[in-house]
């Protein structure tokens, strides 16, 4: 397992990545440090991935996501702007060197697509829908009768936003 220093801009704030994953209090801060030595860095799961809190030299505190630490101090440098990495496994918790790589954002969703993580379920099959096939259609219907978009809003306990959008084919365009 090889160790490289966490920077954040131009400043190394004592601590290190490895190029499995894990973070750590750099040894040269430990042994300056005393306290810190039995301070563990814990992960929190953030949308699935791992995420550390560190202290930052002036003060206070940043969230850092691990496979970004990982692959800004093992891979090679971004080639464009906005690239973001992708987990080659899919497998969000993988944050080894060897399952990382650049990939820009129409790449990363196509790889979730194909590997199944991403699964593309629309309407009702949506786990976050509350309306059905049937309500957009009645919706669509009602307001075409005159029935005005708050009173839609408040019979299907939606936004007006979210009516506005179904009106205008903007939400639910497949139905």
């Amino acid at each position: 397992m090889r160790w490289k220093p966490i920077v954040v801009g131009i400043v190394d704030i004592g601590y290190e990545v490895s190029d499995t994953g894990k973070v750590r209090i750099s040894p040269l801060k430990a042994f300056v440090d005393q306290q810190n030595i039995f301070k563990p860095v814990k992960f929190h799961l953030s949308r699935g991935y791992h995420k550390v809190k560190l202290p930052l030299p002036g003060g206070g505190h940043r969230w850092f996501y691990v496979h970004i630490l990982v692959m800004g101090a093992f891979g090679p440098p971004k080639s464009f702007d906005g690239a973001l990495v992708n987990h080659k496994d899919a497998n969000k918790r993988n944050n080894d060197i060897s399952n990382l790589e650049w990939a820009t954002p129409s790449e990363n969703t196509k790889h979730a697509y194909d590997v199944g993580v991403a699964n593309g379920k629309k309407g009702s099959k949506h786990h976050n829908s509350k309306l059905t096939e049937a309500d957009v259609l009645g919706i669509r219907a009602e307001h075409n009768g005159g029935v005005s978009q708050t009173s839609l809003a408040r019979r299907y306990g939606v936004s007006r936003k979210l009516i506005w959008s179904i009106i205008n084919r903007k939400a639910w365009r497949h139905v």
